[in-house]
């Protein structure tokens, strides 16, 4: 392989490199510049269809948009003018059902059949009785009904869109406004769709489009059923919407020329459109109309399907004959869709003026490219010749400057790099290579330094690294880590476990019996890591067997700890503490909970639960805290879980907490409560929580299960009250035991 010297390699740099990249580009742009000239007056005659379709495009995207805004304005519209209409069929609901349940506060007022409307009287509702009911099996019900005639009067004067208004009961009554005179021999509310649908849905709802019994005349019904208090049907409201009404109100929309509006249900029928009538279809047949879900059309069933669906989009589809974009919205209140239709012939019409207008200009393009072509060449050979010129010389003159500095540099360097850290580099350019020479010197004089920190700075690390494992293994040493700690007492099982997130930390726990029928355990978590939180600890731990020699009330015990750490607590360092006596014949126990996390308490065939109640606050900070006893009774079976806030705050790479929900829900899932296997299992979840996210903060964690009384009932006997307690020889054969280390 050949060697160059850097000056050689800076010349073909400064110099190869330019020249080459300016002699290639002015090569291709006079091939681009000939191609160009050769194929510009071919590309002119294009240029007329190109600019046709990018305009069609860009008329098809403007009308894209602008069709489903359209169509999501008048659905938003289509939507207030529904729920008005359904606002009115839940006022009519509650005011019937309050008449309904308050008969006594109704005033009865005239009730009209078809046949016997006064000719001095306003009648404004019409009473329909279905066949084979009597007028007298019904009156109470007709009697009740004629207190909604202003309220159908006040709702049909205050919405001119709505057709009429009328309840069906489960009696077989009718009562519609506004009065007609019209109708069906046959007809019994009972038998409509719109009675049976609200019946099903047991809601508010609307109906397919039918034609109505009175008028003979398309429409649409909003149907709420009426219950009494007791939940017994009264009937059924409905409130008629014409297919007129819906065409003037709703799918009047005028898209250009020729485009239109309708509407789709909820089934993907066409229940609105501006050509559509019910034909010779008459009121008891079921009304039948175009469905698009049905058609024949792959493309107009896929957007009838999303239409359906409730999505707002825009589509283009051959349909009716010719393309048409097709946008739709849906209605939310009805779950039906309102569809903008238009011909994408309409929308494309100005592209094709745009095109005829551009085939005009083109002779007088082809003439100025020409003559620009030209123009150019000459500008690129002289720019080119000038280029290469200016280039060379700087590029010679360039190379001296960088060489000479850059070869002293390199020998320099070599010597340092030998280990002669006292050789210094003598460069004086006035630049970065400058710089870079007293860079190198600094380095050299770091070097020196930075190597006698390092000898000590290993030799000081090794050492307080073998005092803090020394510390780990006294700090751990205190604890008792040998289970079960007391096998000769079969009343309860005890485990627990301790992992500082440093060397050594500041959780804690301890257990040990104050006499021979109460057990005395406790769990902490001092505010900090590391030695200070160790050192806490420790005397937080003597400080609870101290006092708990004195007194059995956990939360004197607390009082005193607090008092005591507080006395010379200059950093005002605390822990958060729980201490608990168990008495371990009747699970009865006695415990404070100075600030700590809330304990589970698991009972036996029922979900764990926390025990939120607090004693007081944290430990240590302010002397004289009062802190009080609570209470709690195991019953066999029952478990008791302690842990530190390192189980519930341990976090992941994603800094999310395991969480006290979490934690909860594992222990809940538990098929069976082994004390030692469950709290192993607790920390196999927050070790797979974590994943590689390290251990933030100390981890502890305490389970007591209660077993009930000894199986041998010989050794108790039982006193006045009825709570067993152990005989003399039995007490005097008990060691009294603090647990194994």
């Amino acid at each position: 392989m050949l060697k160059y010297k850097i000056k050689t390699k800076i010349l073909i740099i400064v110099l190869g490199l330019p020249i080459g990249a300016i002699l290639l580009f002015n090569i291709q742009f006079f091939l681009t510049l000939q191609k160009l000239g050769s194929s510009s007056i071919e590309n002119s005659n294009l240029l007329g269809e190109t600019a046709a379709l990018e305009s069609a495009e860009a008329l098809r995207s403007n009308a894209r948009q602008y069709l489903v805004r359209t169509a999501a304005n008048q659905a938003a519209i289509s939507n207030a003018l529904f729920e008005k209409v359904e606002s009115a069929a839940i006022m009519i609901n509650w005011y019937t059902k309050k008449t309904w349940d308050n008969p006594s506060s109704v005033v009865s007022k005239p009730s009209y059949e078809w046949h016997n409307k006064p000719e001095n009287k306003e009648a404004i509702t019409v009473i329909r009785i279905a066949p084979e009911v009597s007028r007298e099996k019904i009156k109470k019900d007709i009697h009740l009904s004629s207190n909604l005639d202003d309220f159908f009067q006040s709702i049909l004067d205050c919405d001119n869109n709505i057709k009429s208004v009328y309840l069906g009961t489960e009696s077989g009554l009718h009562r519609r406004a506004p009065f007609t005179a019209k109708r069906k021999t046959s007809y019994d509310p009972r038998k409509r769709g719109w009675y049976k649908q609200a019946v099903k849905d047991k809601k508010i709802g609307w109906t397919d489009l039918y034609i109505s019994a009175s008028e003979e005349i398309l429409m649409v019904t909003c149907y709420k059923p009426v219950y009494h208090t007791n939940n017994e049907l009264i009937g059924v409201i409905g409130i008629d919407v014409t297919l007129s009404s819906l065409n003037d109100k709703i799918i009047s929309t005028q898209i250009g020329n020729k485009g239109y509006a309708l509407l789709v249900d909820r089934k993907g029928k066409v229940i609105a459109h501006p050509k559509l009538s019910k034909g010779n279809q008459k009121w008891d047949e079921s009304f039948e109309t175009e469905n698009w879900l049905k058609s024949d059309n792959r493309r107009l069933r896929m957007i009838a399907l999303e239409m359906t669906m409730g999505e707002t989009g825009v589509q283009q589809c051959d349909f009716d004959g010719s393309e048409k974009f097709i946008a739709y919205a849906p209605i939310k209140s009805t779950q039906w869709s309102i569809g903008v239709v238009m011909p994408v012939e309409e929308i494309i019409m100005p592209a094709k003026i745009t095109k005829e207008k551009i085939f005009s200009f083109r002779d007088q393009t082809e003439a100025g490219i020409k003559k620009l072509l030209s123009s150019m060449r000459l500008r690129s050979i002289a720019f080119l010749i000038g280029m290469i010129l200016i280039v060379s010389f700087i590029a010679k003159k360039l190379s001296n400057t960088i060489t000479t500095p850059l070869l002293a540099l390199d020998k320099g360097v070599q010597v340092i790099g030998s280990g002669k850290l006292n050789h210094r580099l003598d460069i004086r350019t006035g630049d970065e290579l400058e710089d870079l020479a007293n860079a190198y010197n600094k380095m050299a004089d770091d070097l020196i330094i930075y190597i006698k920190d390092l000898q000590e700075t290993t030799a000081a690390k090794e050492r307080i690294e073998s005092e803090l494992n020394i510390a780990r293994e006294i700090q751990l040493g205190l604890l008792n880590k040998v289970f079960p700690p007391f096998p000769e007492y079969s009343q309860f099982n005890l485990f627990a476990i301790l992992e500082p997130a440093k060397e050594v930390g500041g959780d804690l726990y301890d257990f040990f019996f104050i006499d021979d029928d109460h057990l005395c355990f406790t769990l902490g978590d001092v505010s900090d890591k590391g030695v200070p939180a160790a050192l806490f600890m420790t005397i937080t731990m003597t400080l609870i067997k101290n006092n708990a020699k004195i007194s059995s009330s956990p939360a004197f015990i607390m009082s005193q700890i607090n008092d005591l750490l507080s006395a010379e607590n200059p950093r005002s360092m605390f822990v958060t503490l729980i201490i608990g006596i168990m008495n371990i014949r009747t699970g009865e126990i006695i415990y404070s909970n100075g600030g700590h996390n809330p304990p589970i308490l698991i009972e036996k065939d029922c979900q764990p639960v926390y025990k939120k109640e607090i004693s007081g606050p944290i430990v240590g900070p302010i002397e004289g805290i009062p802190y009080k006893d609570l209470s709690m009774r195991l019953n066999p079976g029952d478990t008791l879980f302690l842990y530190t806030d390192g189980v519930t705050e341990a976090l992941n790479e994603k800094d999310e907490l395991f969480s006290e929900e979490l934690l909860i829900d594992v222990i809940g899932k538990a098929e069976k409560i082994n004390v030692k296997d469950l709290t192993l299992k607790i920390r196999s979840k927050v070790t797979e929580h974590a994943g590689s996210a390290p251990q933030s903060d100390d981890i502890a964690m305490m389970m007591i299960k209660f077993n009930g009384p000894v199986e041998n009932p010989g050794e108790y006997v039982y006193s006045k009250s009825g709570e067993p307690y152990q005989s003399a020889d039995s007490a005097n054969k008990a060691k009294r035991r603090s647990g194994p280390k």
